[in-house]
């Protein structure tokens, strides 16, 4: 089992070509997330993100009397009053069949 041994000769050789198809793989695909960022820019901001070190996290934040807010449980709570006061639910209880065939 000298394959187990990581300063083989062979096993080092391995270790390099993987390493160089991964770089080669990666800049391939930063290329095509460039060359489409006009038209797929979710895409490349998704992946700039995931390199980043540093992630993004709402501490505070005013609610809608202009308070503070810090607690996870209160930041959701207004977050889900402000998208309820945004977003309308249809009523489709007294709609009428608009399409009709003859």
């Amino acid at each position: 089992m000298k394959y187990k041994d990581k300063t083989h000769p062979a096993v080092k050789r391995a270790n390099k070509k993987a390493k160089s198809e991964l770089t080669k793989v990666r800049r391939l695909y930063e290329k095509k997330l460039a060359a489409n960022i006009k038209s797929d820019t979710k895409s490349f901001f998704a992946y700039a993100r995931s390199k980043s070190k540093s992630k993004v996290q709402v501490i505070t934040l005013l609610n809608e009397h202009g308070n503070k807010v810090s607690d996870d449980i209160d930041i959701a709570q207004s977050f889900n009053t402000y998208f309820a006061s945004v977003f309308t639910q249809e009523n489709t209880q007294n709609t009428q069949n608009q399409w009709t065939f003859s």
